[in-house]
């Protein structure tokens, strides 16, 4: 049940969105081993300030009770940053990312706990 939170600072139009969600949620599902079914990406768009600029950023959060070694983590970041610059106009130096596996007593689904 890996989540993707996107938050960027570009406006983006709507085919843009759907282009970035789409791609974003194959790579989870890819790069962990899961069907795209369970994944779920989110995208949020706002003002970000990255270094004291207002330009172009990203931060882009997986949370996932699947293992998260530094293996995957390396594909994931890798993708998503490719496609965050090609499709949001994100430089790559402008994204950060972060990875929280948490422990499936912690995470929910469908009214009950993944125990």
């Amino acid at each position: 049940m890996p989540v993707l939170s996107i938050t960027t600072s570009n406006d983006l139009f709507e085919s843009v969105r759907e282009k970035i969600l789409r791609e974003a949620s194959v790579v989870v599902a890819r790069s962990l081993g899961k069907s795209e079914a369970a994944v779920m990406v989110t995208l949020r768009s706002g003002h970000n300030l990255f270094g004291g600029d207002p330009g172009p950023s990203a931060f882009l959060e997986l949370r996932s009770a699947s293992s998260l070694d530094s293996n995957t983590t390396s594909k994931v970041a890798q993708g998503l940053c490719e496609i965050m610059e090609k499709e949001g106009d994100v430089p790559q130096e402008r994204i950060y990312l972060n990875f929280m596996q948490l422990r499936r007593s912690d995470w929910g689904w469908n009214g009950k706990l993944l125990l």
